[in-house]
């Protein structure tokens, strides 16, 4: 992808405007090595990620199978198709979420969540509840605990669940699956299951679980205690990083920064 080169009317005639996709020696590579084939998160990016996140959520047997159960064999299509149009909805905020919680509180690396890290976005979102057993931090470190549990295939026979794969972290789906069975417990269980127990037909069903798990908790208490996190990354390469005076103080040091690069992520 390249734009026309920008123009602007200057006292001497016209001036060139710097251009990320044109003049740049340190970003332009992305178009052709970054994910995005741009120097951007574009659209085409997130619904790409989107498509093979739920590909695998939708592969995994039990959570298919908590879907039926919970919202009715009849309805498991429309379900499963509502479940992905709300995650669709919120992909590009909850992506955020994920590397800003990575990040920040786990181990350093923003694509994986750990234990502390998953612990720290429900505190932020206010999520646990220490009164019910639907939502409180076993019930919470359960769920970490299942989502990253992966199903194991044997040639002699059906699949099995076990812990083929599994790690003590949560990779990107996972932590989106994770999301639905939350919303799961904490306004479906704790409705039919819990004190003055209802009628599981006349329960939230699981879409509506995850779409107020969203927006009652998850966006305004996120907001509220750490804005940062939905920040959006590439505004601060548009508004600070793809410069010319940024250009031209990496340059000189490219070859430098580069090899610092690959020697600390060898390990």
């Amino acid at each position: 992808v390249v734009e026309e080169v920008k123009v602007e009317a200057g006292p001497a005639g016209p001036v060139k405007v710097w251009d990320v996709y044109v003049d740049s020696v340190v970003w332009r590579p992305r178009l052709r090595q970054s994910n995005p084939r741009d120097v951007y998160h574009n659209d085409r990016f997130y619904a790409q990620c989107l498509e093979r996140d739920w590909l695998n959520i939708k592969n995994k047997s039990r959570f298919v199978n908590v879907i039926k159960r919970m919202g009715g064999p009849e309805k498991l299509a429309d379900e499963l198709a509502l479940l992905k149009q709300i995650l669709k909805a919120n992909y590009k905020m909850l992506v955020q979420m994920f590397h800003y919680f990575g990040a920040c509180y786990g181990s350093g690396s923003g694509f994986s969540l750990s234990k502390n890290s998953f612990e720290e976005f429900n505190e932020t979102c206010g999520i646990p509840d220490r009164k019910s057993k639907f939502s409180n931090y076993q019930t919470l470190d359960t769920i970490f605990i299942e989502a990253n549990m992966e199903e194991k295939t044997d040639e002699k026979g059906p699949a099995k669940k076990g812990p083929a794969g599994a790690s003590k972290v949560l990779s990107r789906f996972e932590f989106l699956e994770a999301l639905v069975h939350i919303a799961i417990s904490k306004f479906i269980k704790e409705v039919t299951e819990g004190p003055g127990k209802i009628a599981l037909e006349d329960a939230p069903l699981p879409s509506a679980s995850l779409e107020k798990l969203v927006n009652d908790f998850i966006i305004p208490n996120s907001l509220k205690d750490e804005p940062l996190c939905q920040e959006d990354p590439d505004e601060f390469r548009m508004d600070a990083l793809y410069s010319e005076a940024v250009e031209s103080a990496l340059l000189p040091h490219l070859g430098l920064l580069k090899e610092l690069y690959w020697k600390v992520t060898e390990v």
